[in-house]
């Protein structure tokens, strides 16, 4: 995996993210009212990875995968609020990782 720069870590710890890596990819991580967040990214392309899961993440299945793994869930009204509210960060996440890869592609033809 490249080394991941500077300005997307940044972007990830303004939205609540944390981010560690581990040899065999990436960890995201966001603590959240029903618990902790974690999903693993394994490739080369950290920042491409992230934006097509911010742009498929769906709240819905996140929710029917924990109860199908038979995670006690007290509340999964308050699960499915916090999924939807995780959702909305990755967008917001990716709509920034967006913003400096095209800020980058501008400053290389330069």
């Amino acid at each position: 995996m490249k080394k991941i720069d500077e300005r997307y870590i940044e972007v990830l710890d303004q939205f609540g993210f944390g981010l560690y890596t581990t040899t065999a990819g990436c960890n995201l991580y966001h603590d959240s009212s029903w618990g902790s967040y974690i999903v693993n990214f394994n490739g080369d392309d950290f920042v491409e990875m992230f934006i097509g899961y911010a742009e498929t993440f769906d709240p819905n299945e996140y929710v029917s995968l924990h109860i199908k793994s038979h995670r006690v869930i007290k509340d999964i009204g308050e699960m499915l609020k916090s999924a939807k509210e995780i959702q909305i960060l990755l967008l917001k996440v990716a709509i920034e990782f967006v913003k400096i890869s095209k800020e980058s592609m501008v400053k290389a033809d330069v």
